[in-house]
């Protein structure tokens, strides 16, 4: 798939997707800034694709849907 971020592989006639570990993460995110010290962003996905790197709020994304996607991290 688009720059080997999801590979695609068959099992018992069912596709089953994965995704590179090392392009794709999925965490906690944290501000870091001088004077004010660490601000809580909340949950966010990571992509480093090859001309850039892409962050994305799980918990926004969940508000304007309003509904929960994930419950607790997943490592």
């Amino acid at each position: 798939m688009e720059e080997g971020l999801i590979t695609q592989a068959c099992r018992q006639r069912k596709a089953i997707y994965s995704v590179d570990e090392g392009k794709v993460l999925f965490g906690n995110g944290v501000l870091e800034m001088d004077g004010v010290g660490k601000v809580e962003m909340g949950y966010f996905i990571v992509i480093k694709k090859k001309d850039e790197t892409v962050a994305k709020s799980i918990d926004d994304y969940e508000r304007r849907i309003g509904a929960k996607i994930f419950s607790e991290q997943i490592i």
